[in-house]
């Protein structure tokens, strides 16, 4: 199996690890596929703070697909020559591209999508939404219980710069009052609920047998190997899943004292217990 190089490690900081990760899983190295048609097609529906690149880059160090967020601003499809006149991006040529080039030797394509994806192209229209995923035989729908903690989470990475943490990277801490803490995680909060009642609206056309709903409380080492068994089963594969790509970079999980702490912090504040 060819093995596309290391993605390079921490140089001058967080942000150049984070971007040179992103900028390196876009590059030729790793359109691993040899133009064969895939035989299992999966999407990744996940929300922010959800553990989509977490479970993503479990599941490219095994070869289990190279998911990717595809339709998202920094996809592949000029280099691979999939842009119209207009700058537009057809999505039937570009799929097609895409399964010849980021086809696994096992014939597993992936792909990551966040509901923003889909309003891009399909707008209001539930059902142009719904249709996308017939074009998959898996949907994995990433989900978090605690939706506050995606709310704080999400808010504490952007105000921080620091979305995931890899080798090397030294984690970042607030040092915002809380008076300029709370404003954004409402605003995260509603912005959640929002893409979590869409992505139910979307599912709820999508044939319910190809959809596994994961918790990103139980997205354990455990489970991601347990969904890279499956996935590589319903494509033929016969043996243990190995790691094809052992040398892949993984992020690993932060502190989440500081989250736990904001979320208390917060609720005595709606319950008017602060003081």
């Amino acid at each position: 199996m060819p093995q596309p190089s290391p993605l390079p490690g921490p140089i001058a900081g967080h942000l150049d690890t984070e971007q040179r990760h992103k900028d390196a899983l876009l590059t030729a190295e790793w359109d691993v596929g040899d133009g064969t048609p895939p035989r299992l097609k999966y999407a990744i529906l996940y929300l922010a703070r959800t553990g989509s690149v977490f479970l993503a880059a479990h599941l490219r160090r095994r070869g289990i697909g190279v998911p990717q967020e595809y339709l998202g601003a920094s996809s592949i499809a000029g280099r691979l020559g999939c842009l119209d006149t207009s700058g537009n991006t057809p999505l039937g040529p570009y799929f097609e591209q895409l399964c010849a080039k980021r086809t696994t030797p096992n014939g597993i394509f992936g792909i990551k999508v966040h509901p923003v994806h889909l309003i891009s192209f399909a707008h209001d229209n539930i059902t142009a939404a719904a249709d996308f995923f017939s074009y998959f035989d898996r949907v994995l729908v990433l989900r978090r219980r605690d939706k506050l903690l995606q709310a704080i989470s999400l808010v504490r990475a952007r105000i921080t710069e620091q979305f995931h943490l890899f080798p090397g990277d030294t984690e970042r801490h607030l040092v915002q009052p809380d008076s300029l803490l709370f404003g954004p995680i409402t605003v995260e909060l509603g912005a959640i609920i929002r893409d979590e009642l869409y992505s139910d609206q979307v599912l709820a056309r999508v044939d319910p047998k190809k959809v596994t709903r994961i918790w990103h409380e139980e997205l354990t080492e455990a489970a991601i190997e347990e969904i890279a068994v499956k996935l590589a089963v319903a494509a033929g594969h016969v043996g243990p899943v190995v790691q094809s790509y052992a040398g892949h970079a993984l992020p690993r999980r932060g502190n989440a004292e500081e989250a736990l702490a904001l979320k208390r912090r917060f609720l005595a504040y709606l319950s008017g217990e602060a003081k």
